[in-house]
């Protein structure tokens, strides 16, 4: 097989199908006349392996490698190579062989060719600081949801036993909750005993306290409780642990937390997690709208035939979208005005979830743009009301009042 030079970007390129034990590696090498050649070799993936590998992509001069970015695999094979070659980590879905045909010497030869005519895309792949950290926020998303699975656990062993705890205690990790839990996995069954432990608002409800807690608990049960009450209590060390560790990690790049801190709705918690994922160069995206799209906010584009069909977004990355939901919904809880919050709710006519996304992005969109400017977050001006928009609410305020049983006859102020 021949190509003319025009068509060859790189001559010496290398594509990698990387699984959990071995690893499958193409070599394409394309000659000045246009002669392509090409070898394959399987290596393990372990430390004498990729050395291995190393030495031997080096041994045909290979300049560029191309990989698939899949689960975690590629992770030390890239850190392996990359101060050696040209490393492109691409998405999987751009490179994927039709039905029938693949295999991994094969996936690796397709990776090599494509990667020689210079068409792969390469992934956004961060520095080793803040990969670091994107594992201490992923770390710490993943304890809070073993920790909420830990409490509705618990939920439910106390309804099974018919114990109604969260009839009259709405936080099964309050001060209180917690120490009646603790007592009833120790073997205390007094419920007037139990039922001083409450605190707060909690000291009114005493009879209602003592009246759920009058239930028999097996030792069983408590043995059960004792059990989920330890794991709740190792998540809370974990992630007060990583909320440490993530403090420490952000104190390099104090003035990008303080630019996005400045954001209505985004705390500690929230900004590090943003940071870690998109980090601090807006440079390797191609604009806001190359960020929303790969963090999964953007809507998706499909045109035939000149007619533009509708499709949802893409999967994007799922930790940067979780965050950007849960600071949108913060942000339409907040008291004072603000522009985000005005048209999550203009948007809920369509639905919560589409609200949601198009608020996120749109929220994106601002991120991107102060931390490319390094300036902190001002709202953009209030646009004065058309004519018509005054005269519908207008409208609309004297209809209210006219529900509510009164007329009113409205008089604009002098200017």
């Amino acid at each position: 097989m021949a190509h003319t030079n025009d068509e060859v970007v790189y001559k010496r390129c290398s594509g990698l199908d990387v699984h959990q034990a071995e690893i499958t590696a193409a070599i394409r090498i394309v000659s000045d006349v246009g002669q392509v050649t090409g070898h394959s070799r399987r290596f393990e993936t372990t430390p004498a392996g990729l050395t291995a590998l190393r030495a031997w992509l080096k041994e045909f001069e290979v300049t560029h490698v191309a990989m698939e970015g899949t689960g975690v695999y590629w992770e030390p094979v890239y850190a392996a190579l990359r101060d050696h070659f040209d490393m492109t980590l691409c998405n999987a879905l751009h490179v994927k062989k039709i039905r029938g045909q693949k295999t991994d010497q094969t996936d690796a030869s397709w990776l090599a060719q494509l990667l020689s005519y210079g068409i792969l895309k390469k992934s956004f792949v961060p520095k080793d600081d803040i990969r670091e950290l994107r594992e201490l926020t992923r770390s710490r998303v993943h304890h809070v949801e073993n920790r909420a699975r830990v409490v509705n656990t618990i939920h439910r062993l106390l309804e099974r036993i018919g114990l109604k705890l969260c009839s009259v205690v709405t936080d099964l990790q309050g001060t209180t909750a917690q120490a009646i839990l603790h007592d009833l996995a120790n073997g205390i069954c007094d419920p007037e005993k139990m039922a001083d432990h409450a605190r707060g608002k909690l000291r009114s409800k005493r009879k209602q306290l003592i009246e759920v807690l009058s239930v028999r608990v097996s030792s069983v049960m408590r043995k059960l409780l004792g059990q989920q009450l330890e794991a709740l209590e190792l998540h809370t060390k974990h992630i007060e642990a990583l909320d440490t560790m993530i403090y420490e990690a952000v104190a390099a790049y104090s003035k990008h937390m303080q630019t996005l801190l400045s954001v209505p709705g985004i705390d500690f918690v929230a900004a590090a997690a943003i940071f870690a994922e998109v980090g601090p160069d807006m440079s390797v995206f191609e604009g806001s709208g190359a960020l929303s799209s790969w963090a999964g906010v953007a809507p998706g584009n499909h045109e035939s035939a000149g007619k533009k069909k509708q499709v949802g977004t893409s999967r994007g990355n799922r930790y940067l979208r979780r965050i950007l939901f849960q600071v949108v919904l913060s942000i339409a809880r907040l008291k004072e005005p603000n522009d985000i919050a005005d048209y999550f709710r203009k948007k809920q006519a369509r639905g919560f979830k589409k609200a949601a996304v198009a608020a996120s992005h749109k929220l994106l969109v601002r991120i991107w743009r102060i931390l490319t400017d390094q300036t902190q977050y001002a709202p953009p001006p209030r646009k004065p009301l058309t004519s018509a928009q005054r005269q519908r609410r207008l409208e609309r305020i004297a209809e209210q009042l006219k529900q509510l049983g009164y007329e009113a006859k409205l008089t604009p102020l002098a200017a």
